[in-house]
């Protein structure tokens, strides 16, 4: 526009100086948040890498749209050609162009013609959307990628165990350039050719690329990601074979969480840590799975026919998950399982709708992984399968041979072949494959030895010995909270919305116990009940599969005392979600498409605020250990008090160049607090420096 008000032509350089400037805005902006360090470069190369995929997608198909061609087009070879609009806003054109061109809103035009001066090329310059069955292929296959890397990853870590040789540096490459092979050919075969071929492992490198470096941004500050998680990584680096040795001689307190919990997301994080050689990087798994869930969600919804706008928000409704958003820089493996789970749900209601060889690759995959990630990972699985096998009964029956014949193969892949360690050797060694969960009588489960520690340590008081229900109520309907840890209060009853920012505060905390999904949940969850109820009574939406849908999330919900919390069962997210979409397929009813909109906003607003309350203590967290390191190495032998945290914490200390000594007793009146798990949680690790040296 100024170009115009000065009667200059538009030049060349004024898209690129307009990136660079919104690129200095954007970082000053950060860093009046206070973001700092490395991780402002990741907005400018979130945009760069985006900018540079839309000019890749524009140039790569012509429009071949209506309006497009008639008026947009031509109100921007137009003004390249000399018309001001500003100066000369009824220029004499067309007959059949002067209404259009003269009187329509030329924001899109202005930013096109910009592109346009600087490209020479009018496809570069419509940031062109692709074809919706292309752009659901490109999501589809790159989410493949994601799901094989995984898999593949696994496969060879428990190849080098079951030949008895060390995770070779290579897995982890290697895995990754066979994943973006098979990928391609999977994408060949859909029909995806020539330059758009390129687009599913460029959003995959740069995916890894961004996860490998925000893992190393932050420190794992989770209480079981210092406890076992990563406990169990360092133990199989240094020769512990899971496969070959899986009831190896370990610390009393870590048994039975190592020898008896599932080990696919641990194979993945020790591949990693053999490539890069630093623990923190080999948490890049979540970010990974996220990418592929928004993926998978994203082109389910557009094989349905959703628009884009629509997609996207339900894409995001669903990798956004509190539960994996919290969870995204540690070793916790809840928000893995659900991710996972996600994405088995999506290729599922694309293999009724069109099933190709993509697909069965992303439902295998998605389910050997979700069983791999948690106990419960084949539990939930198998609620999946049984609400997809009785929709192939009740209405797809000449399906019902090929679809038992697929879930069965993946469980036994997922359960007997993947899941070796646990399943197996639980069954073998305990007589139960969910020990210690479960039981036999050789070898009574924690609930049988009346040493639950769910129900000793984490239920509030007011909840323990409720029902189920009662115990959800609670949860749902409280004020957000770490209990029992942190103050010992029971849970707190509140108003839906009677919230304000301490609310938010809490998600500080990677398991958050009372109200999980964060403190707009319980309002989101009581609007999507009634425009659930409401929708339900309308004709033009499949009411069975909307009922099966929630029907198996409540059922999965009720196979434990536990689930009311959230990591424990972090599908409850979805019902609201199923709401909105149903309030969006309602044909002809704008209230309740509104509603819908309004509903999802709400709960991307909830999801936002949780991200943000946990991702800034996150950076505040590892500012903190960052300058604690760096007093330390100043300080001679420090003595150190580790509680649960020996293994993982004395190799943080090592790499941070920090000399040290373990101690059962501190010897100093007055120790150190050094920052390990978040504040308010028991076992701490304190530190005291030699006497003289602190004089």
């Amino acid at each position: 526009m100024l170009c115009f008000v000065v009667g200059s032509t538009v030049s060349p350089f004024v898209a690129p100086l307009a990136l660079l400037l919104s690129l200095a805005v954007g970082d000053w902006l950060a860093r009046r948040e206070g973001l700092r360090g490395r991780l402002r470069i990741v907005p400018s190369a979130i945009v760069l890498t985006v900018v540079a995929l839309a000019l890749y997608l524009a140039s790569a198909f012509f429009d071949m749209s209506w309006d497009g061609l008639w008026y947009h087009q031509t109100a921007v070879y137009q003004m390249s050609h000399g018309w001001n609009p500003l100066r000369d806003p009824m220029h004499n054109l067309a007959p059949h162009l002067q209404d259009w061109l003269h009187h329509y809103a030329k924001g899109p035009w202005y930013v096109a013609l910009a592109l346009f001066q600087t490209t020479h090329h009018i496809e570069w310059a419509k940031a062109a959307r692709e074809p919706t069955s292309a752009l659901s292929t490109l999501a589809w296959s790159a989410s493949a990628i994601f799901l094989s890397f995984f898999v593949f990853t696994q496969l060879s870590v428990m190849l080098c165990f079951v030949v008895g040789s060390t995770v070779s540096p290579f897995v982890a490459p290697l895995a990754l350039l066979l994943s973006l092979a098979v990928g391609d050919w999977l994408a060949r075969r859909e029909g995806l050719r020539g330059r758009l071929r390129i687009v599913p492992s460029a959003i995959v490198l740069t995916v890894v690329a961004l996860a490998l470096y925000l893992a190393s941004a932050f420190f794992d500050m989770s209480w079981d990601g210092l406890w076992y998680h990563q406990t169990a990584v360092y133990q199989m680096s240094h020769g512990w074979n899971p496969l070959r040795d899986p009831m190896h001689n370990l610390a009393p307190h870590l048994q039975d969480w190592l020898h008896h919990y599932a080990k696919g997301p641990w194979y993945v994080a020790l591949a990693l840590f053999q490539t890069t050689h630093h623990i923190e990087w080999a948490k890049a798994a979540p970010w990974m799975a996220l990418a592929a869930t928004f993926l998978a969600v994203f082109a389910t919804s557009l094989d349905f026919g959703m628009r884009r706008r629509a997609a996207i928000v339900i894409a995001a409704l669903v990798s956004l998950n509190p539960v994996v958003t919290c969870q995204l820089v540690s070793y916790l493996v809840d928000g893995l399982m659900v991710s996972f789970m996600a994405c088995f749900v999506a290729a599922l209601f694309r293999w009724f709708r069109r099933p190709s060889l993509l697909i069965h690759w992303v439902l295998m995959a998605s389910a050997i992984l979700c069983i791999n990630a948690k106990l419960t990972g084949l539990v939930y699985l198998c609620f999946c399968c049984a609400a997809g096998g009785l929709y192939v009964l009740l209405k797809r029956r000449e399906l019902l041979v090929r679809y038992v014949t697929i879930q069965a193969v993946s469980i036994l892949l997922g359960a007997a072949l993947f899941g070796f360690n646990p399943f197996v050797t639980n069954t073998v060694h305990r007589g139960n494959p969910f020990y210690p969960w479960l039981g036999s009588a050789a070898h009574p489960s924690f609930a049988q030895r009346g040493q639950d520690p769910n129900e000793l340590y984490e239920t509030p008081n007011n909840m323990k010995g409720r029902s189920r229900f009662v115990r959800f109520y609670y949860s749902i309907f409280s004020h957000p909270g770490p209990q029992t840890f942190y103050n010992g209060e029971p849970a707190q009853l509140m108003w839906p919305f009677n919230i304000g920012w301490k609310d938010f505060s809490v998600f500080r905390f990677h398991e958050v116990r009372i109200s999980g999904f964060g403190p707009l949940f319980s309002g989101a969850f009581l609007i999507s009940l009634c425009l659930m109820g409401v929708v339900l009574i309308r004709p033009g939406i499949p009411r069975e599969i909307v009922v099966l849908l929630a029907g198996t999330i409540v059922a999965s919900l009720l196979v434990s005392v536990h689930t009311w919390w959230a990591r424990y069962g972090p599908q409850l997210w979805w019902l609201p979600i199923i709401a909105v979409i149903a309030g969006l397929a309602v044909p002809g009813w704008r209230a309740a498409r509104w509603t819908a909109w309004g509903l999802a906003a709400l709960l991307l607003i909830n999801a936002v605020l949780v991200g943000a309350a946990h991702f800034r203590w996150e950076m505040e967290a590892t500012r903190t250990t960052y300058e604690q390191m760096a007093l330390l190495r100043q300080k001679g032998e420090v003595k150190i008090n580790f509680q649960y945290f020996r293994e993982p914490f004395g190799e943080r200390l090592r790499a941070a160049g920090v000399t040290f000594r373990a101690v059962g007793k501190l010897p100093c009146d007055h120790p150190m607090e050094l920052m390990s798990v978040v504040p308010g949680y028991p076992g701490t690790i304190h530190a005291c420096f030699d006497e003289s040296l602190e004089k």
